[in-house]
């Protein structure tokens, strides 16, 4: 009797260990046969995400938003501070070096736009104010000679890209350039103007000249994402200055 319970004991503990485990495995099958379409979809739909954003990330080599640039470059003067025949020119272009501050505002596939705040310095060599007195120059001509010029510009822009890291467009835009004495004032109007000009004075120095301007940009995006490189040239008229072309390559960074 005794023999026959530890028989049964042993049995009833080899049962459970000897039951067939197909129905968890069965589950877990049936689970994606029950949903395998809406499974496929889902599947497709992750994959298409994952693209998209593998893609995007991709893109975003080209990186657009808040930026600071700086530039160097030079320009020329036409009109009453241009050539003088036989003489040169009244100014004859040094330097020029814009510093700018933007943000693209419009950031699409094939086309950006962006405003900017630009702070503009400009260095002239300038005719002799005794030369200018031999050639007997009118007032709205006459100038101090070596001359540096301040500008403060505010600019929009618009850029199209035929391809992906090139971008090339139009720009416009408004400020008011300063055009500060460098000789003593004292010495300026006894040496200068009394003396030389014979008494005739300049505006060039006495106050702001408002300027607007119309350019062309090129950019191209480098593969390191937040640098770029580019240049403009515009042609801008300023308020008793006359006509001045310019042009700056410069380097860009996209915060």
């Amino acid at each position: 009797m005794r023999q026959l319970l530890r028989l049964a004991l042993l049995l009833s503990l080899l049962v459970p260990l000897s039951a067939p485990t197909s129905a968890f495995a069965q589950g877990y099958e049936d689970l994606d046969e029950t949903g395998g379409e809406d499974g496929k979809k889902k599947k497709r739909r992750d994959r298409r995400s994952l693209m998209a954003e593998l893609e995007k990330e991709v893109i975003r080599e080209i990186v657009r938003g808040w930026y600071v640039r700086a530039g160097a470059g030079s320009g020329a003067y036409f009109g009453r501070y241009g050539t003088v025949a036989g003489y040169g020119s009244v100014l004859s272009a040094v330097s020029y070096t814009p510093l700018v501050f933007g943000q693209d505002f419009v950031d699409n596939e094939r086309s950006s736009m962006a405003w900017e705040f630009m702070v503009a310095l400009s260095v002239y060599n300038g005719m002799s104010f005794q030369t200018q007195a031999a050639l007997n120059l009118p007032s709205n001509r006459l100038i101090q000679g070596d001359t540096r010029m301040f500008g403060l510009i505010a600019a929009y822009e618009y850029s199209a890209y035929p391809s992906r890291r090139i971008g090339i467009g139009p720009r416009v835009g408004a400020g008011v350039m300063f055009s500060p004495l460098i000789m003593d004032r004292e010495a300026f109007d006894r040496d200068v103007v009394s003396d030389a000009w014979n008494g005739q004075s300049t505006v060039a120095h006495s106050r702001p000249h408002p300027l607007g301007f119309v350019g062309l940009q090129i950019e191209y995006y480098t593969k390191l994402s937040h640098f770029s490189i580019g240049a403009d040239v515009d042609v801008a008229y300023q308020l008793d200055y006359d006509v001045n072309l310019r042009g700056a390559g410069w380097f860009k960074y996209t915060f």
